[in-house]
């Protein structure tokens, strides 16, 4: 299983506003650095969390349909809707599994897909990668106020611990973990996986 974001973002957790303050920085000559500070805050949370904060369209791939007892999970929690199901046949055409045959549940974590009552997943090309193609929305909204507030705090410290060490190693400090620190906020609402 392997999923890739078609469709990235449009706004992070937080502003540059936001971040500013947190920061307590009054000019402008890191904005930049900031800005994709801030990315790589979220994209950090994101993937310890099996989750998307900001919408976003996915991709999932598989190589085959389950058994027709077993549900597919559609990693970024939480799942929004579910756009099409589309599978190469074993004719070798790509069709599109009709909405009407397959049910969601976008209330698990994460999202959930599988047939209705008295329906079965498509067959499929035999031994073909990527043969099923899931592609679906999730995030928590468009807007950085429908993130939890845990996860934005989350953001702002894993933000000002890159901002304020900015190389991979710190010498002659003595350094101390905060016991509410990011990975604490974190994970009151991590999806794990197995």
């Amino acid at each position: 299983m392997k999923y890739e974001i078609t469709s990235q973002p449009s706004v992070e957790p937080l502003t540059l506003t936001e971040a500013k303050a947190h920061l307590r920085v009054d000019h402008t000559t890191d904005d930049t650095l900031i800005e994709s500070l801030i990315k790589a805050a979220r994209t950090y949370c994101e993937q310890f969390q099996n989750r998307a904060y900001i919408t976003q369209t996915r991709k999932l791939y598989l190589n085959d349909f389950p058994g027709n007892d077993c549900e597919i999970a559609l990693p970024g929690a939480p799942l929004q809707s579910v756009s099409s199901v589309t599978y190469v046949d074993t004719d070798g055409a790509t069709q599109t599994w009709s909405s009407a045959l397959y049910q969601v549940d976008a209330k698990d974590q994460p999202g959930v897909l599988m047939p209705v009552w008295g329906e079965v997943y498509p067959l499929v090309y035999p031994n073909k990668l990527n043969a099923v193609t899931i592609t679906y929305i999730c995030g928590y909204g468009a807007t950085s106020a429908s993130i939890p507030e845990n996860i934005r705090h989350a953001v702002r410290l894993l933000l000002g611990d890159m901002y304020n060490n900015r190389e991979n190693a710190v010498v002659g400090n003595i350094v101390n973990t905060l016991p509410l620190s990011v990975e604490s906020l974190l994970w009151q609402d991590r999806i794990h996986t197995f």
